[in-house]
């Protein structure tokens, strides 16, 4: 089984995530479309077999917050 390979764009995408308080505001600075942003998420939790950020719906008040233990996993590479 191959391993699963992540550039430093989900790294970078968990970490803002956990730093800005949301996915939105993290792709935002990073200039970034929110469909790029929720392939590059979804496609590291497809390879990974495990979520890697909780949703919440609900506009303002909505927050995608990365588990800690992952987040940490990814800005530690």
């Amino acid at each position: 089984m191959e391993e699963p390979d992540f550039g430093k764009g989900v790294a970078q995408l968990l970490s803002l995530t956990r730093e800005k308080g949301s996915l939105s505001a993290a792709y935002k600075s990073m200039g970034m479309a929110a469909s790029k942003a929720w392939k590059i998420l979804n496609r590291a939790e497809a390879d990974l077999g495990v979520k890697l950020v909780e949703r919440k719906s609900g506009g303002k008040q909505g927050r995608f917050t990365p588990y800690t233990r992952r987040r940490r996993y990814f800005e530690s590479l």
